[in-house]
This record gives C-alpha cells, sequence and structure tokens, in this order.
C-alpha cells in the first residue's frame, strides 16, 4: 500500500503474519499511511495500520479446539519498555480481517518498537507472540515479517493427555462421549485445558469439538486424538461394528421325520450383517406353525459364530410342517419338514365278521383292519396276523 510523504512524520508499510506455533497461522498485514490531522513537523509521528486476517484455511484449528477467537490485542512499546500504544479490538465471528492504526511518537531518523499480538476468547490469552518493527521517515517499501505465536491458553503447561473411555464399541450410527484430561509436569489435572479432536478416518467414525464421537456407517476402528494447542495428545480407539441385516437359515434344506418325533437336527440360524460378518448378542424367536408341533426353545441368543438354534418336535399332521425364526426389524426365515408317518400304535376293524356262520361257508366278505400311528394317520405295510 503506498501513501504520501509528510514532512518529519514516518510511517510505516510492512505485512505482518502471525504463525502459531505448532498449530496452524494466523496472516496480519500491515500497511502504513500519515496520521490524520498532522499539519507541523513538531508532530514526529508514525501511523501504523495493521490489519489481522484469518485464513480461511487457518479456522478448523479453532472450529476443533471448539474455542473462538473473538478479539486481537496490540501493545506497542518503546525500546526502554514504555508502552506508546494498546488496544484490544473485536474479531467478529464469520469475519476474516480488522484493522488497528496507530500513532505512535517517533524520536530521529528511526526507531524500534516492539509489537505483542495476542488472540484472546474473551478475556483469555490463547496466544501471544512479539515481533520488532522499525518506523523511518519517508517511504518504507511493504515487507513481509512472520510473528511466532506460542499457545499460552489453559493447557499450555501439559506434560500428558488421558482420553476416556480408552476404548469402546459403537453400532453404526451410535453416539459416545470421549473426556479428555491433561496434566501439568506434577501430575495435577489442569482445569478447562483446550483440545483440539481429530479422527483418524471419518468414514468409520467422526468427532465433534467437543468430543462427542458418531460411528460411521463402515465396520474397523478410528483413532480419536485429542490434542492440547500446543501438540500434547492423547489417543482413544473406537470400533465400529454393523448391526443385524439378515437371517440365514443353515439347517439342511430337506428334513424329514416321523410325526410326534423330536427331530435328531435342530433349527438353526445364523444372523449376519450387511457385509455377511456374523452378529452375536441378537435374540432370536423360533416358533412352529403346524398343530400340536413344538420348539424347545422359544428364544435364543446367536453366539460368537452368529448362530442360535432349537430343537424341533412334530405335531400330528403328515406332510410339510413349518417352523420360523424371526429377529425384531428383519424378515423372518422358515424352515419346512416333512412330517412321516409315526409308529403303529392302533389296530382296529373296518369291518367284522357276522357273529355265527356254518363251519366251512366261506364269509361273505374279509376281514378287513386297520392299523394306525398314535395320532390316527393310517400305517401302510404293516404285517398282520
Amino acid at each position: 500500500m503506498t501513501a504520501p510523504s509528510v514532512a518529519r512524520t514516518s510511517w510505516l508499510a510492512r505485512g505482518t503474519r502471525l504463525a502459531i506455533v505448532t498449530a496452524a497461522s494466523l496472516a496480519l498485514s500491515v500497511c502504513g499511511e500519515p496520521p490524520t490531522g498532522l499539519r507541523t513537523e513538531a508532530d514526529g509521528l508514525a501511523r501504523l495500520a495493521f490489519q489481522p486476517e484469518l485464513r480461511p484455511a487457518d479456522r478448523p484449528l479453532f472450529q476443533n479446539a471448539n474455542v473462538g477467537i473473538d478479539k486481537v490485542y496490540l501493545v506497542i512499546r518503546a525500546s526502554d519498555g514504555t508502552i506508546v500504544f494498546e488496544r484490544v479490538v473485536d474479531f467478529p465471528a464469520g469475519q476474516d480481517a480488522v484493522e488497528i492504526v496507530a500513532d505512535v511518537p517517533v524520536h530521529g531518523e528511526s526507531e524500534r518498537f516492539s509489537a505483542q499480538f495476542e488472540l484472546r476468547n474473551g478475556t483469555t490469552t490463547i496466544f501471544r507472540g512479539t515481533q520488532e518493527v522499525v518506523a523511518r521517515p519517508g517511504r518504507n517499501a511493504p515487507t513481509q515479517t512472520t510473528v511466532a505465536l506460542n499457545f499460552v491458553g489453559p493447557g499450555a503447561t501439559a506434560v500428558s493427555v488421558a482420553v476416556t473411555p480408552s476404548t469402546s464399541t459403537l453400532l453404526a450410527g451410535a453416539l459416545t462421549t470421549l473426556t479428555a484430561n491433561a496434566s501439568d509436569a506434577a501430575g495435577a489435572v489442569i482445569v478447562n485445558a483446550l483440545f483440539s479432536w481429530s479422527s483418524s478416518d471419518p468414514t468409520i467414525a467422526t468427532v465433534s469439538p467437543t468430543g462427542s464421537v458418531t460411528a460411521g456407517t463402515r465396520r474397523g476402528t478410528a483413532t480419536i486424538t485429542a490434542s492440547t494447542l500446543s501438540g500434547i495428545s492423547g489417543n482413544a480407539n473406537v470400533a465400529v461394528t454393523l448391526p443385524a441385516a439378515r437371517v440365514v437359515v443353515e439347517s439342511p434344506a430337506s428334513l424329514a421325520g416321523r410325526v410326534g418325533s423330536t427331530l435328531a437336527a435342530p433349527f438353526t440360524v445364523r444372523v449376519v450383517a450387511s457385509d455377511d460378518v456374523p452378529v452375536s448378542g441378537t435374540v432370536v424367536n423360533f416358533a412352529a406353525l403346524a398343530s400340536g408341533a413344538q420348539v424347545g426353545s422359544a428364544t435364543a441368543t446367536t453366539d460368537a459364530a452368529g448362530r442360535a438354534s432349537t430343537t424341533m418336535t412334530l405335531g400330528g399332521a403328515l406332510n410339510a410342517q413349518l417352523f420360523t425364526a424371526t429377529v425384531t426389524g428383519l424378515a423372518p426365515v422358515t424352515l419346512s419338514v416333512d412330517a412321516t408317518v409315526g409308529l403303529p400304535d392302533a389296530i382296529a376293524a373296518v369291518n367284522a365278521p357276522p357273529a355265527s356262520e356254518t363251519i366251512g361257508r366261506a364269509l361273505p366278505q374279509p376281514f378287513t383292519v386297520r392299523v394306525t400311528d398314535r395320532f390316527g394317520n393310517p400305517v401302510p405295510n404293516v404285517s398282520v396276523a
């Protein structure tokens, strides 16, 4: 920025970049122009116009740490330590730049000043840095310098960070909250320490600036890191699992047994997630649909392989008998068992011979009997004597 010269008045035209050590940077451009109202050579003032500018790339640092920089403090001291300018200006949310204009007295042809910058959240100083500036009479070509800003806010004295719980397991879409604590060299917990939160894999789990973790829709483990703004960090592992997606029948497709009998082979199902990985700990409800049929256990919980099973006892009806397995929220599955006739249990005459008949004379119709199982089903191929 070019400014007109004024007799006996020096001004500064400098570009200054504030770099936050180990974290990010805050760009601060500085230009100079003659102070308003100077009319005589005796004034001996220089106008320093500072314009702190927060770059869009730097905002995530403060967003991830859940801390806003809402004020910029500038104090300028002469070489003897005398404060020649001091001011706090607002840095409004959503605004990228502010301007601070400082009129400072200059003695001689040039003078060195110490400019101290502070980034604040309310009255709390978060970062602080100092840079020397030189004011000379006449024109000064714009230059660029870098001011190192050190983190001095809550947590600056931390030597360790612990995140609890250190391990968590979440279903996809579930939430949990992690807590970070910073400790100083004496082992004392630092109150209100500031942390920046991050996830090693946001597709597995994301984390908010307050440590709230949301599981994604992909199976895996993400490392959640809480770091102080000076770079001291601690980790926690969050494993994400997928919920049950479907029930699969693992019993043989063709099963058969005598009516009334308990089958040797159980009704076995497997519960899996959308990626076909078994889901343990899922309650499966079993039921028999045929009259008189029963299951050994109406409910069972899947094991580590995702399996659950129950015994089946057939009812008295012949042919197909259905058994079902259901998991809340999922489509049920069915198993059909072919029920065959039971063992002979009773014999009864179908047509009885006459009460008396002439000896040696053939009966008018044969003597017929019917053999049945205990459910009344006819039993074929039985030898009757």
